[in-house]
């Protein structure tokens, strides 16, 4: 069996004057975290760029 999840992420610029502008993406994909503990597997994953600058997909091909 395959299953396909898709993970879009975006990040917003820090108005905190102590970052100098840095972005720092910290995110937590909970339901691939379920599929996984229910013992899928990653089989292969793929990055997809985004036009708009710090958004991204990230593509989880997962098989049991």
């Amino acid at each position: 069996m395959r299953k396909v999840l898709v993970a879009n992420v975006s990040s917003k610029v820090s108005n905190d004057t102590s970052n100098s502008g840095k972005r720092n993406i910290e995110f937590e994909l909970t339901e691939l975290n379920q599929h996984l503990a229910d013992g899928w597997v990653i089989e292969k994953y793929d990055i997809v760029t985004n036009q708009i600058a710090y958004n991204f997909s990230i593509v989880y091909q997962l098989v049991k």
